[in-house]
């Protein structure tokens, strides 16, 4: 009886909003035409809706259920890192990552630093990661991986080699951070056999991979774009903790030296720059 109560009250809901659409002069596939989001959105993926705006959308506006209330534990400057830190939460989900799995990293920039860092708050056992620049390496060593590779002037079978080496197994995810066709061949050689790769970096729109070992070995290979519901959760692993990013928050500029910000941002030694407006 509450399920058809359900059914009912859904029934008269369509058949009211078809009538005042119509008293408007419109039709609901009019409607639906001029409000692809409302329809697209419902599976809860609206950074893939048929409609973008990107950074000139028609009204700047927030509904305020969008809204993330500060803790007074977490600070602007960690406040300030959730934009990237969602899109390595997106990530990580898309890399179905549980507990005691072996993960591997291309790239330590800060989107690969910080997919380092939740996937350790997930679970993973290990997470090695693999980059051309030593000192980034070094910084992400100190922040979590537990083994980092610099494979500079490496071939592909000898990074597939490096990282078994130090994981004793193949990894059963790797999350590619860094668009390179030669990072994104290795993270198909290197992925054990029905494990997933999650293509974070975007480089050249056509490159040549080996599809077919991809294939034959069940290894998914999956599109990361933008992501949604990933700031509270990202909010959260600050505010509880599960990550630090102390090591991430070091330079620091006034407005007046935003110019020395834009330099420094260019150097390894730091992953994010920030730039104090109020000063």
């Amino acid at each position: 009886m509450r399920s058809f109560n359900h059914i009912f009250l859904l029934l008269i809901a369509l058949v009211v909003f078809c009538a005042v659409n119509v008293a408007e002069g419109g039709t609901l596939k009019e409607w639906l035409k001029k409000h692809p989001d409302r329809v697209i959105c419902q599976r809860g993926a609206p950074e893939l809706s048929i409609q973008k705006n990107c950074a000139f959308p028609p009204q700047s506006k927030l509904h305020t259920n969008l809204d993330c209330r500060l803790p007074d534990c977490v600070t602007f400057e960690e406040a300030a890192l959730l934009e990237p830190l969602s899109v390595g939460v997106h990530a990580c989900r898309r890399a179905n990552i549980e507990m005691g799995q072996s993960i591997l990293v291309q790239g330590a920039g800060p989107i690969g630093t910080l997919c380092m860092m939740i996937a350790k708050a997930m679970g993973a056992t290990q997470v090695v990661m693999t980059d051309l620049d030593q000192n980034r390496l070094a910084l992400a060593k100190t922040l979590g991986a537990d083994h980092v590779i610099c494979v500079k002037g490496m071939s592909l079978l000898d990074v597939q080699e490096a990282v078994i080496d130090c994981s004793q197994c193949e990894p059963d995810a790797t999350i590619e951070c860094t668009g390179a066709q030669a990072c994104m061949e290795s993270s198909i050689l290197s992925t054990r056999s029905g494990g997933v790769i999650v293509m974070v970096g975007l480089g050249a729109p056509r490159i040549d991979l080996p599809i077919i070992d991809s294939c034959l070995r069940e290894v998914d290979i999956r599109g990361v774009f933008r992501y949604a519901n990933c700031y509270p959760t990202a909010l959260n692993l600050i505010a509880s903790r599960r990550i630090d990013l102390t090591g991430l928050t070091k330079a620091h500029y006034k407005l007046n030296e935003a110019e020395e910000a834009f330099q420094r941002a260019q150097m390894v030694d730091v992953i994010k720059v920030f730039i104090h407006c109020q000063e």
